[in-house]
């Protein structure tokens, strides 16, 4: 562990700061950013992983994405760490160096020893946060990943202000099922496992390639659906002044609402099959010259899209 974070400092100063955030002072990204690195050398390794966050919010770049993994994986929020390092990976591409790369992935395979995943069931439209962090508005387009044996506190909020809440613990390659909506309890099902070996590498390409191909088609539906909800909106609008309608809107505002519901439920689902398609591509370039394994995917929610989760077994 400590091998792999000894290089973040030096990664930090050159591939960030220099093309990243080298605008001019005061710079607020800049700024959020050093205190990430001021707060890593303290060993403050929460409030490093906070600050770097804030400073991919003001100014985004992958490269930062590394920086807040490594940040989780020392404060031991393993899933978040988990998270941060494949959409690194992904949103990196071809651009992340080989050798940094390799030990990324490596990285990403240790932490999934390590997470259990929650799959999360909440009434439509609640905000859903894990042990005080906002992880995505329900339904939610797959699991969360946590440190494993560990408590969390699952809270759904939903928009009329009630709130559910559940403490859950999770064991490694476990996925629990938080059931927020019902009295019934939650109960552990077994994690999806994909077998396949080096030598079928070549059917994750195709799977790759098939799932982001729906998902992008998933999320052109999407679009369709939401330009149509935006024409039936602004419809509406122009006819309800003060936001009064004559009745005779009603189907109308009923249509506008189901397609608004439907767009939701399309693009969340497209950009997680999309993401996923992308790690199975990435993954299989990246360990072409693995040996015989065994690999479990598991699709990731997150507050701004979706994702998949790989684990090796060998």
């Amino acid at each position: 562990m400590r091998g792999f974070l000894s290089f973040i400092v030096l990664f930090l100063v050159v591939s960030v700061a220099d093309d990243q955030l080298s605008a001019q002072e005061p710079d607020p990204a800049k700024v959020a950013f050093d205190r990430g690195l001021k707060l890593y050398q303290e060993e403050d390794f929460s409030g490093a992983a906070n600050a770097f966050r804030e400073a991919n919010e003001l100014k985004p770049s992958w490269k930062i994405l590394f920086n807040i993994g490594q940040a989780e994986a020392a404060a031991k929020r393993y899933g978040l760490a988990l998270e941060a390092l494949q959409k690194y990976l992904v949103q990196g591409g071809d651009d992340v160096p080989t050798d940094r790369g390799q030990e990324v992935r490596s990285e990403v395979k240790r932490l999934l020893d390590l997470v259990g995943m929650l799959q999360i069931e909440a009434a439509e439209g609640a905000q859903i946060s894990v042990d005080t962090e906002f992880r995505g508005t329900a339904p939610l387009p797959g699991v969360i990943p946590v440190s494993a044996g560990l408590d969390h506190v699952v809270v759904a909020r939903s928009p009329d202000g009630e709130t559910a809440d559940r403490t859950v613990r999770v064991l490694s390659g476990q996925i629990q099922v938080v059931d927020l909506v019902s009295e019934e309890g939650d109960e552990p099902v077994a994690a999806p496992v994909v077998e396949g070996s080096a030598d079928e590498r070549s059917g994750l390409k195709v799977g790759g390639w098939v799932t982001a191909s729906i998902g992008a088609a998933i999320l052109v539906g999407g679009a369709v659906t939401g330009g149509i909800a935006m024409k039936k909106d602004g419809d509406i609008a122009d006819n309800c002044p003060g936001g009064e309608c004559d009745p005779k809107w009603q189907e109308t505002l009923d249509t506008r609402d189901a397609l608004g519901v439907t767009t939701n439920v399309l693009l969340g689902v497209g950009a997680a099959a999309v993401v996923a398609g992308v790690v199975m591509l990435v993954i299989a370039h990246g360990d072409e010259k693995a040996g015989d394994e065994t690999v479990a995917l598991f699709p990731i929610a997150g507050p701004r899209g979706g994702g998949v989760a790989v684990k090796w077994r060998f």
